[in-house]
């Protein structure tokens, strides 16, 4: 049953496979560049741009959000850039991208809805890496 949250699982970490020699999730390439050659087949561009838009725009203001919690989580670390105005400007970024995001789910929900849900796999690899991560700094512990 594809419902089935173990094929659901067993599938996102087929994707989240990466190649031994070059590190490169090539199923999940594979499967990117086939959804990409079935997004092309209906010929309609402005499906195609609202479909990314909202994908692009949503991640842009997640990531500066993410800025923002890390500048103020962990002031301490070093920055290799400034902000210009910062906080306003990192705020006013986030506003814009969100706005542009909705703006494009009011227009064109089904593509949006798909750019959504196109991202649980690597979300989901993502999380998984991170939980890696912590267990395997956990082991070295004793030896730090």
């Amino acid at each position: 049953c594809i419902g089935d949250s173990t094929v659901i699982i067993a599938f996102m970490d087929a994707l989240g496979k990466v190649h031994p020699k070059t590190q490169a999730p090539v199923a999940a390439l594979i499967l990117q560049a086939s959804w990409g050659t079935l997004l092309l087949i209906p010929g309609n561009f402005n499906k195609l741009v609202s479909f990314f838009g909202f994908a692009s725009w949503t991640f842009y203001g997640v990531t500066i959000l993410a800025l923002l919690k890390l500048r103020r989580s962990r002031p301490e670390i070093p920055r290799a850039y400034g902000v210009h105005g910062y906080p306003v400007t990192p705020i006013i970024v986030i506003m814009v991208s969100f706005a542009l995001a909705l703006n494009a789910l009011l227009e064109s929900p089904v593509e949006c809805t798909l750019a959504a849900v196109s991202t649980i796999p690597t979300t989901h690899q993502s999380i998984k890496s991170k939980q890696r991560a912590r267990k395997f700094q956990q082991r070295l512990q004793p030896f730090t």
